[in-house]
């Protein structure tokens, strides 16, 4: 069995039922353990009049890193989401796998912990709530300490 820790994202539709929607359809296929509060940030890396809602999610699962995330783009794409060509752009839904306990990987498919987790406040703030010990296995520092020394401006208001 796995534990890690996801992060949720929407700016399209209902927000508040975007991420209610993403946390009931993962849970068939993962149990989740704690959610975060949700918090409202404008846009990262691109420009959109839309402002974000991202939640944090720990939750255990047992199928490898690599089908958990395929089930979590599987949902994705089951609440709207649209990949298209090119970079970031608005969308009903985003999940992120930020992390794994006593997991690192980096695959063609997944790299774990994610690669830009350290430079995004809106994702280090609501995973320092559900795992404020956590050190991580790579920089070997603390999430506090990550969260230290992330330049990003911007810091996610607590809505919920």
């Amino acid at each position: 069995m796995y534990r890690g820790i996801i992060l949720l994202g929407t700016n399209l539709g209902d927000k508040n039922g975007n991420l209610e929607r993403a946390r009931n359809e993962l849970a068939k296929d993962c149990k989740v353990v704690s959610i975060s509060a949700i918090y409202e940030t404008p846009s990262w890396g691109y420009e959109s009049k839309e402002t974000f809602y991202n939640q944090a999610l720990e939750c255990t699962f047992d199928d490898s890193p690599n089908d958990f995330i395929n089930t979590c783009l599987n949902v994705e794409k089951k609440l709207g989401r649209y990949r298209g060509e090119g970079g970031y752009s608005d969308r009903t839904m985003d999940i992120d796998l930020l992390a794994i306990e006593n997991v690192v990987m980096n695959s063609e498919e997944l790299i774990v912990p994610h690669p830009r987790l350290h430079l995004r406040k809106f994702a280090l703030i609501p995973f320092q709530e559900l795992w404020p010990n956590w050190i991580h296995p790579v920089f070997n520092y603390g999430i506090d300490v990550i969260l230290e020394r992330c330049d990003d401006e911007v810091v996610p208001n607590r809505i919920i």
